[in-house]
C-alpha cells in the first residue's frame, strides 16, 4: 500500500475512534461518565493505536517503541500527578478543617 495511503487511513481511523469515544454512551455501559484520566486513556489510544499498526505492519519496532514509552511515562506522570494533587487537597482540608476547629474552640474559651 502506498505510505500516504496507510497515513490517510490510519488517521481517519483514530479520527473515527475519537468521535465515536465523543458521543459513546458511557454511562449507559458504566453506569457513570468517564473519570478524566479514563478518557485521557481513550485518547491516546485511539490516537496511538493506528500508528502503531502501521510501524508494525512496515518493521519499525525501534518507532514503536520510543512511542510506546514516551506514552507510558506520560500517562504514568498524568497518572502520579493526579494523586499529588489529590493528596494536597486532602491534606489542605485537613488543615482547614483543624484551623476551624481551633478558632471554635477559641471562640468557646473566650465566652466562658
Amino acid at each position: 500500500m502506498n505510505p500516504m495511503a496507510e497515513i490517510g487511513l490510519a488517521a481517519g481511523f483514530s479520527a473515527l475512534l475519537i468521535a465515536g469515544g465523543h458521543w459513546f454512551p458511557w454511562a449507559a455501559l458504566l453506569h457513570r461518565d468517564l473519570h478524566r484520566v479514563e478518557a485521557y486513556t481513550f485518547g491516546v489510544l485511539a490516537i496511538l493505536g493506528p500508528a502503531f499498526g502501521v510501524l508494525a505492519v512496515a518493521g519499525d519496532w525501534y518507532a514503536v517503541a520510543v512511542v510506546g514509552a514516551c506514552a507510558v511515562a506520560a500517562g504514568v506522570t498524568t497518572v502520579t500527578t493526579k494523586a499529588i494533587d489529590r493528596v494536597a487537597a486532602w491534606r489542605n482540608e485537613v488543615h482547614d478543617m483543624r484551623a476551624r476547629q481551633d478558632a471554635e474552640s477559641r471562640a468557646m474559651s473566650a465566652h466562658d
